[in-house]
């Protein structure tokens, strides 16, 4: 065999080196689905675009909910819809994210995006990431708590 017929084999060796060291480091620091596990999809998410849902996003669709600024006060419960955002050949931001912080007593946050529901339950001072798509979606606020008749969260 003479160099030159060498040279494509070396380099497909080379390649599938590196393509097996890339599989073994990634079997052997993957998160393995453990909570210590390295975030990529959070990860690789910073670099969408995005902006920051703010109230004006949001309106009331029932119950008793007063919009503030960053505030919202509740009272009892309340749902509100979150505004889609974007069109057909919109380049803006893919995702509107804010954190929802429990600033007035307990509070249950339930959010529909996508036709999927989560639910959390928020003491005093805790906080709920909100990340919504570009079709908007639905969040409902109750507050907890058997003399809690109000509460209000903080969308940061």
């Amino acid at each position: 065999m003479s160099g030159e017929n060498r040279r494509p084999v070396i380099i497909a060796i080379v390649c599938a080196s590196l393509a097996a060291l890339v599989l073994v480091v990634g079997i052997g620091f993957g998160g393995r689905g453990s909570a210590a596990g390295f975030d990529w999809g959070g990860f690789l998410g910073r670099f969408a675009p995005q902006s920051a849902l703010d109230t004006s996003d949001l309106t009331v669709v029932d119950g008793a909910c007063d919009l503030r600024e960053s505030v919202i006060v509740v009272s009892g419960s309340c749902r509100l819809a979150v505004a889609g955002f974007g069109g057909g050949l919109d380049l803006g931001a893919a995702v509107k994210r804010g954190d929802l912080v429990a600033v007035g007593g307990p509070v249950e946050v339930q959010v529909r995006v996508e036709g999927t529901q989560m639910s959390q339950d928020l003491a005093q001072d805790d906080r709920s990431s909100l990340t919504f798509g570009t079709d908007g979606g639905a969040l409902r606020l109750t507050c907890l708590g058997i003399a809690t008749a109000t509460c209000s969260t903080e969308l940061q």
